[in-house]
């Protein structure tokens, strides 16, 4: 027997079992106080008046055998299931479950802030209850149509956990794989950039000390490695502003980049192939 709901009334699909013809469904609606499988059908009955006249009237009657059609065979079938429908009632139920605060890092990883339980309603249930054969009753759960036998099952009511806690990792489709590894590119593009320019401060700072000192030679050797490293520094930051520029990295550095360059005497401007070739001529 397979209910499903419709206002103050339910459909209930009712399948009897015949010897010869197998499986014989049928689905009617029935109302609170109905018994499952009982309906009205339009039947003949004759009447005789007082004179011995016999006449053929229609009448509605409450029937639970029904004649139907299988095949070319009409077969009547006895549809009573020996249950009463009991009642049908608006009702809210309630799961508990635990989320995940997550927060999406620049670079795309999954950051877990700490684990929250919760209470889901679902107030769209409507509980059927039906006294079975024996006298028990029995109640049947119905949201949107579909039976639910575990509250737990319905859409939304799991856990939402992230990887950390037993959860499935984070789906990332190819264009956020695409932006992720961009990031991740940019901020070590970057942290290179950034390594270099403190080597060249510091060699700076070595070659002055020692000018002060009188050490000319260990100063003058310092001084040619920096302005070596110092070239090198502009090119990085340079390519940095370039190649990223895509990248929410770069806007977030960006200012800090250019007065990097600024501080170095960099131009902002990277020189073409040709005309750093030119140059060099």
């Amino acid at each position: 027997m397979k209910v499903s709901e419709n206002m103050w009334k339910v459909g209930v699909k009712i399948v009897k079992f015949d010897a010869l013809y197998g499986a014989i469904p049928v689905t009617k609606v029935f109302a609170v106080g109905d018994k499952i499988g009982w309906w009205e059908e339009e039947v003949e009955e004759k009447e005789v008046d007082k004179f011995g006249r016999e006449t053929v009237k229609k009448v509605k009657k409450l029937l639970s055998k029904h004649k139907m059609n299988i095949g070319r065979d009409e077969v009547e079938i006895d549809f009573d299931t020996k249950c009463t429908l009991e009642s049908i009632q608006d009702i809210t139920l309630k799961v508990s479950r635990t989320k995940c605060k997550t927060t999406v890092t620049a670079t795309g990883g999954v950051k877990c802030e700490g684990q929250t339980p919760e209470v889901i309603e679902f107030k769209d249930v409507k509980e059927i209850v039906y006294k079975s054969e024996d006298g028990s009753l029995v109640s049947v759960k119905l949201r949107g149509g579909a039976e639910v036998s575990d509250p737990e099952d319905l859409p939304g009511a799991q856990d939402e956990l992230c990887e950390k806690h037993g959860g499935k990792p984070r789906e990332v489709d190819p264009k956020e794989q695409e932006r992720i590894k961009a990031e991740q590119e940019a901020r070590s593009a970057l942290a290179t950039a950034q390594a270099s320019e403190r080597s060249y401060w510091e060699q700076a700072k070595r070659a002055e000390d020692l000018e002060k000192k009188g050490k000319k030679d260990e100063a003058q050797k310092a001084k040619q490695e920096a302005d070596q490293l110092k070239p090198k520094v502009i090119e990085k930051y340079k390519e940095f502003l370039e190649k990223f520029k895509d990248t929410k990295y770069y806007k977030q550095e960006k200012d800090n980049v250019e007065k990097a360059l600024k501080k170095l005497g960099g131009s902002l401007r990277r020189k073409s192939a040709r005309t750093a070739a030119a140059h060099s001529v």
